[in-house]
């Protein structure tokens, strides 16, 4: 079966001087960052509690991987320099319904610096005028609210609450889908340019 790539899923997008996007091709990276910050993401992401070994991040890569060549996928490393700050992604791109579903995870010694606030304007924005995205998904714990704030620091808006059957760690919790569309952000912009003015 042969895929037709409609999206060119960049390589390296550089943000700024201090920081750049490269695209999550190199597993053991991913290895690293994910048992660095493990205590962290246990709580919030269901399959790290699967992702043990580095054949678990290889498979995790290599399937990641086919999503790029086919454009409905993009995870980056956040670098700040050589170092690891962080990790975006975009993890679903529908082109058809022209919508995208984000995700995040940050270093925990590079969180609370406003890095992925920057990061992720960046790539609302790059995700706006390259793929022509309208509406952005960002679903997480109810019980997450770090995440949730980074969102709604950007505009993002409670579309709604659902249930989930998973349990994680033992506990159950509520999912929240948040949304933003290319008119809410527009209009987040102007609210924001009206605030330093």
């Amino acid at each position: 079966m042969q895929f037709q790539q409609e999206i060119k899923i960049e390589q390296t997008i550089k943000i700024d001087n201090d920081f750049r996007l490269e695209l999550c091709v190199d597993y053991t990276v991913l290895y690293n960052f994910i048992q660095k910050n493990r205590d962290i993401f246990l709580n919030t992401i269901p399959w790290v509690q699967s992702f043990n070994t580095i054949e678990d991040s290889k498979k995790l890569i290599d399937t990641w991987q086919q999503a790029y060549l086919q454009g409905t996928k993009s995870c980056y490393y956040i670098m700040q320099n050589e170092n690891v700050a962080g990790f975006f992604c975009f993890r679903t791109i529908d082109l058809t319904k022209k919508e995208a579903e984000v995700g995040y995870m940050m270093d925990k010694d590079y969180q609370g610096k406003g890095i992925l606030r920057k990061c992720m304007k960046f790539m609302i924005e790059y995700a706006l005028q390259q793929y022509q995205i309208q509406r952005f998904i960002l679903i997480t714990k109810s019980s997450n609210l770090r995440s949730q704030n980074v969102g709604l620091k950007l505009g993002f808006q409670i579309f709604k609450r659902q249930e989930i059957g998973a349990q994680l760690n033992g506990v159950s919790d509520d999912q929240v889908v948040f949304e933003l569309t290319k008119e809410q952000y527009e209009q987040f912009l102007q609210n924001e340019e009206q605030s330093i003015s």
